[in-house]
């Protein structure tokens, strides 16, 4: 007889629930967001026993930090999750963005190592090679899925040679992929989560193509399959009127967010909003894990939500960084997990 889901993950959830005792919480968060520098928001952030910043020496400084807690984080969710693959839904999505680096650079791109992410999937070459092979057009030494991601994205680029032709289809690439791992976990949760964020990119897609005016023949090459909604319903929207699809929308899941930054839209002109309501839904989403006792959505979450904490404190480095006024900056911080 299989073992029960709470046998299984009885001992790995009690050093996940110490883990969760380490996330910033909202106070801090927003605490550090007041501070009348980038170094008093270091010190304060260190006070909370996560991170360690003895004192603030360059952009770098802080980065290597976030960088150590990110890799620590999948570090530790890999050694003690039961079922690798719910990790490796979130991992395997580092190797296609160091992927995509490699295909730019092939084409001149200026992002350099820095900008490399060292989160691996068991098995997954480093950082490096995955770039330098990528840029080489030396696919055959990039694993499968990669290999495949990339002659999917120079083929595209061939017929439309727009760097963000590259980013579509290496995209398009990695859901399905994600996707296909969320089959053989066969959990509701994960599954959900994945589908939502392909129904969120591609409601950006939609958007940010209307806003450059893209033909629409080109929107329907740069939607991503597997989403809750068919890749003809947001085809059939591109040359409806903002009004309309606020109406088209309303009921679908993000329709109350798309009518808010809808509208901050048709007054600047950004679609930023779009993408912090987006952002803010999927972590309302991932709060419902809070409520599961045993089972790989809490480990799921908790990685999530550790990449979101440090997506933040980069928003609030960046505005202490560069002296930006801390009304702007409350502004555009967003939630916090749990």
């Amino acid at each position: 007889m299989p073992a029960r889901i709470d046998e299984v993950y009885a001992q790995a959830t009690g050093i996940l629930r110490i883990m969760e005792k380490k996330l910033l919480t909202r106070d801090a968060l927003y605490g550090a967001a007041e501070c009348a520098s980038a170094a008093d928001a270091l010190k304060l952030l260190g006070r909370q026993g996560i991170y360690s910043y003895s004192a603030l020496t360059s952009a770098d400084s802080y980065n290597q930090a976030l960088a150590g807690r990110l890799a620590q984080t999948y570090a530790d969710l890999y050694r003690i999750v039961p079922d690798p693959d719910v990790i490796r839904v979130l991992s395997d999505r580092f190797g296609y963005h160091n992927l995509k680096l490699g295909l730019k650079a092939k084409r001149g791109g200026q992002a350099g190592e820095a900008a490399l992410i060292d989160i691996r999937s068991p098995g997954e070459p480093p950082p490096r090679s995955i770039r330098a092979d990528a840029a080489a057009g030396k696919f055959t030494r990039l694993p499968a899925h990669l290999a495949e991601a990339a002659r999917q994205a120079e083929a595209a680029y061939k017929r439309s040679p727009a760097p963000q032709t590259l980013d579509i289809r290496v995209d398009c690439a990695m859901f399905k992929r994600l996707l296909a791992l969320c089959d053989k976990l066969n959990n509701e949760f994960i599954t959900g989560y994945v589908r939502a964020s392909i129904d969120l990119l591609n409601l950006k897609t939609l958007m940010r193509m209307k806003k450059r005016q893209t033909p629409a023949y080109h929107l329907k090459e740069a939607l991503a399959a597997g989403g809750a909604l068919e890749e003809s319903f947001f085809a059939g929207a591109y040359e409806k009127p903002l009004d309309a699809l606020k109406t088209l929308f309303h009921y679908k899941f993000f329709g109350p967010m798309f009518e808010t930054a809808a509208s901050k839209f048709d007054r600047d002109g950004s679609l930023y909003w779009l993408e912090k309501a987006a952002d803010n839904y999927l972590l309302e989403y991932l709060k419902e894990a809070k409520f599961i006792a045993f089972g790989p959505e809490p480990f799921f979450a908790f990685a999530l939500g550790v990449e979101n904490e440090i997506r933040q404190i980069r928003v609030i480095m960046a505005f202490k960084l560069n002296g930006m006024p801390d009304g702007m900056l409350r502004e555009r911080l967003g939630g916090i997990y749990p």
